[in-house]
């Protein structure tokens, strides 16, 4: 999905994201609002983990500029699943990783948790 757009989070997730996380394979971006989903085909748990830490440091560090010169600065939640046999459907999935990622807002925001 790709909108063209010069908000800061349509510039986010079209030029920093994909900047931010490294490419074990390809990743896929599904967004919304401000929640975004990446897929991380033929990734383990820790390999995954790992981009999941990586992209929140890497958040917590990026700025980006509005068109009056404000910064914006960002944290990340992120609620983690892994894709095993326990769900058939894409939206069970779903529903695990953002079970986990509002665990991860009501733990405090700006972390990583897996479920």
């Amino acid at each position: 999905m790709v909108h063209m757009d010069t908000t800061p989070v349509t510039r986010f997730y079209n030029d920093l994201l994909p900047k931010l996380i490294p490419l074990l394979e390809p990743p896929t971006f599904l967004a919304d609002g401000e929640e975004f989903i990446v897929v991380l085909p033929e990734s383990n748990i820790h390999q995954a983990s790992t981009v999941a830490e990586r992209l929140r440091t890497n958040l917590s560090t990026t700025e980006v500029a509005t068109e009056t010169d404000s910064l914006i600065k960002f944290t990340a939640s992120i609620g983690m699943t892994l894709v095993e046999g326990k769900y058939a459907l894409v939206d069970d999935v779903i529903k695990a990783a953002d079970k986990a990622l509002y665990v991860a807002k009501n733990q405090g925001r700006n972390r990583v948790v897996i479920l």
